[in-house]
């Protein structure tokens, strides 16, 4: 049994490992690992929206507000959009040009 309130997380497919990081859809994330893992995750709560250029890249593609916060989607390339919580009050225009940094601590793998 797999309790239902470990929340929602983004996953990266890993494409490559570089000198920095890990290549992946939208761009390439910080990692400090010697290894290179297949899949890496994220929660929502951990992604930064930043100007333009960040360890990702991608385009808006749905912004809802959830209080004192809102959850933007947005589109990297990869098998299903990224989930972004944010705090900054902004309403981006749909498709957008959207920049995300993570913190290299923030991203972990699972096993099994």
């Amino acid at each position: 049994f797999v309790a239902g309130f470990v929340g929602n997380l983004n996953a990266f497919s890993v494409v490559a490992r570089t000198s920095s990081g890990l290549t992946v859809s939208g761009g390439e994330l910080p990692w400090n690992g010697a290894d290179m893992p297949g899949t890496v995750y994220c929660r929502p709560e951990h992604l930064r929206l930043v100007p333009e250029h960040g360890h990702l890249q991608g385009r808006l593609v749905g912004q809802f507000f959830q209080g004192a916060q809102s959850r933007l989607l947005v589109d990297v390339g990869g098998p299903q959009p990224l989930l972004v919580d944010s705090t900054d009050n902004v309403i981006y225009p749909a498709n957008a040009v959207i920049g995300l940094s993570v913190e290299p601590q923030q991203l972990f793998t699972l096993h099994s």
